[in-house]
């Protein structure tokens, strides 16, 4: 096990309320861990920790090295003993409320139940798997590697013409995905900016572009808005909009999300709509077009 993970982990994890053990034996031979955070108080968490347990026991008895490691957000020991009490993985001592906070710190928890898986060398595989598990009824998709942005968009988008574009073309380039709608006022407002802004990176020839995600509610709605717009557009009612706002977390629009394609898709920002409505020349943007 990397010097990062035992690092990251602690010296010490918990077999069970009483037995404590050295972190690197305990890990073992895992070759992925799941940090999971969650808490006895918390109804989602208490839900789907029977589900993460029963993935658990069955990708162990099919020989996957999986360990799990619960970061406690509970309020007392005695909450953390019962809830301790009905997982069969390992644990963050209670006591180590300072390893709690800075594993939640690195990983950037807001909200619980979240798993975060790594490999053994401490490297984030999927920062946010609890879905992705949720949906995985057989443990078919374990280590749950998310798909990239390019997985979600597929092969094509389209052009202004109608032309149907190749989302290969977008590899060498920083991209968004502008996930906007004819009826919601706040996009209404912010679509002139990101115009002005998508203009003024194109005339100083940087390598920029856009794909319109709508949530329109009909198509005569959609024409009307997509007509103002000089990029490249998903369509109409295409289900790869929701795929895009459900893997990044996308609960209201106007939604600006960047990616670095240059880099496998990496996602740069997902606060572009700030960066575009302070910055309609471009010229904020990292490495000439990297976060609008």
């Amino acid at each position: 096990m990397s010097d990062k993970l035992i690092q990251l982990l602690g010296d010490t994890l918990m077999s069970d309320k009483d037995t404590p053990l050295e972190a690197a034996a305990a890990l073992g031979d895992a070759e992925h861990i799941g940090i999971y955070f969650s808490a006895h108080w918390c109804p989602p968490c208490r839900r789907f920790t029977p589900q993460l347990a029963k993935m658990y026991t069955t990708l162990r008895g099919d020989g996957k090295k999986f360990q799990v490691v619960f970061v406690s957000s509970d309020k007392s020991i005695e909450q953390y003993n019962e809830y301790f009490g009905e997982m069969p993985w390992l644990a963050v001592p209670f006591e180590d409320r300072a390893r709690k906070g800075s594993l939640a710190g690195e990983f950037e928890v807001s909200g619980i139940p979240r798993l975060v898986i790594v490999d053994r060398a401490g490297n984030v595989v999927n920062e946010s798997a609890t879905m992705d598990v949720m949906k995985d009824n057989t443990g078919a998709k374990y280590p749950w590697v998310p798909p990239t942005i390019f997985d979600l968009l597929g092969d094509e988008v389209e052009g202004k013409d109608g032309a149907k574009v190749s989302v290969a073309s977008l590899r060498d380039k920083v991209f968004a995905v502008y996930l906007s709608a004819h009826w919601c006022p706040p996009c209404r407002q912010f679509t002139p900016r990101l115009i002005e802004c998508y203009n003024n990176l194109k005339a100083a020839g940087k390598e920029f572009e856009v794909i319109f995600g709508s949530n329109d509610q009909d198509e005569d709605q959609y024409d009307e808005y997509y007509r103002e717009m000089p990029w490249l557009t998903l369509g109409y009612e295409d289900d790869r909009v929701q795929e895009v706002m459900g893997r990044h977390g996308v609960r209201g629009i106007p939604s600006l999300l960047v990616f670095d394609g240059t880099d496998g898709g990496r996602l740069i920002t997902e606060s572009g709509v700030g960066r575009g409505a302070s910055d309609g020349a471009g010229g904020g943007v990292p490495g000439g077009a990297r976060g609008v």
